[in-house]
């Protein structure tokens, strides 16, 4: 049950669903003065979940900030967490990455080819809810060879299907063959904090390396603070994710 609703829980957290909820409910309610009040807070939030300018300021309070490579020392094992490509969309030839979490491979990738790390962990299986149980992994593996990553230096995690069991099943990988090793965390900026978390509790300490920067912008650019941005709606859906699984977490007591 705690899966199923940890993977819908986007659907209740979605600004623009709540906003088209207001709406609907001003066009529907008779009464007055609660129909100016619905459309009058669909506005509002229409404002507040579009702003570049509001967004960043509550994301700098949670997400880790970029780390640059020059700045990484050597690390024996770059864990990298699943989610970065779409294993609904099936095709022998090619990977697909997710648009905000692709950079998890290619980034690695990169440390790998500079020296940075001498193993990649990718843990992820399947987080389908329509009974598809291809591993994210095995789809993930194709690009780390296509771009030279060998097979002796490539670890894979094929049963998780979230965040803790990404630190369950990685740490038990690391305990019986890399323990005591150094290992850098590859995740995004905002999903950073709830991984570390994870791996933390489970007695693995890493290093974070977000791969994103999610709460930036341009301070300068004063439509930053009026104009409204449609995809500034999908950070905050992103967020809340985070934020709510978080509290989920500790509830569960998967972390502290």
């Amino acid at each position: 049950m705690f899966f199923i609703l940890s993977k819908t829980l986007g659907i209740f957290s979605s600004p623009a669903n709540l906003i088209i909820a207001f709406t609907l409910l001003a066009f529907a309610i008779n009464n007055t003065k609660v129909k100016r009040f619905c459309a009058f807070l669909a506005l509002v939030m229409l404002f507040f979940f579009s702003n570049q300018a509001v967004y960043s300021f509550f994301i700098r309070k949670w997400a880790y900030e970029l780390v640059p490579i020059a700045n990484i020392s050597n690390y024996h094992v770059a864990i990298v967490l699943g989610g970065a490509s779409r294993i609904e969309l099936l095709d022998t030839n090619r990977v697909f990455l997710n648009e905000n979490a692709g950079d998890r491979i290619m980034h690695s990738i990169q440390l790998y080819k500079m020296g940075k790390v001498k193993k990649i962990l990718f843990t992820s299986g399947s987080a389908s809810l329509t009974g598809n149980k291809l591993a994210e992994s095995s789809q993930a593996k194709k690009l780390y060879y296509l771009l030279g990553v060998p097979e002796e230096d490539l670890i894979l995690e094929t049963q998780s299907r979230n965040t803790y069991e990404n630190a369950l099943f990685s740490s038990r990988i690391l305990n019986e063959q890399y323990q005591c090793q150094r290992y850098l965390l590859v995740t995004n900026a905002l999903h950073m904090k709830r991984g570390l978390a994870c791996f933390s509790k489970l007695g693995v300490q890493c290093d974070p390396f977000p791969i994103d920067n999610d709460g930036a912008y341009d301070e300068r650019e004063w439509h930053m603070y009026f104009a409204p941005k449609l995809y500034v709606m999908g950070g905050w859906e992103r967020f809340f994710h985070e934020y709510f699984g978080y509290i989920a977490y500790q509830i569960k007591g998967y972390i502290d």
